[in-house]
């Protein structure tokens, strides 16, 4: 396939889309290339951003009757 032809189709992609595009092509080249190349697909800058961790800071609510036996299944206990 001519490069025109893949450079018409990326831009023809949403720009949401753009970084699954990219880990999709990292893929192959990690798959289907040489080591050479594979190493160049690995240093390529992410273009996702990372993850904040954390979120339980500020604690979470637990309901008093969590583990008390739900009236539902009464019949199968």
């Amino acid at each position: 396939m001519p490069y025109a032809t893949l450079e018409k189709k990326i831009s023809m992609v949403p720009p949401q889309y753009l970084s699954e595009l990219s880990d999709f092509v990292d893929f192959i080249i990690l798959r289907h290339c040489d080591s050479r190349q594979k190493t160049v697909a690995q240093d390529a800058p992410r273009l996702r951003t990372p993850r904040k961790l954390g979120g339980f800071e500020e604690g979470f609510y637990m309901a008093p009757d969590f583990d008390d036996p739900v009236e539902d299944f009464k019949e199968y206990m």
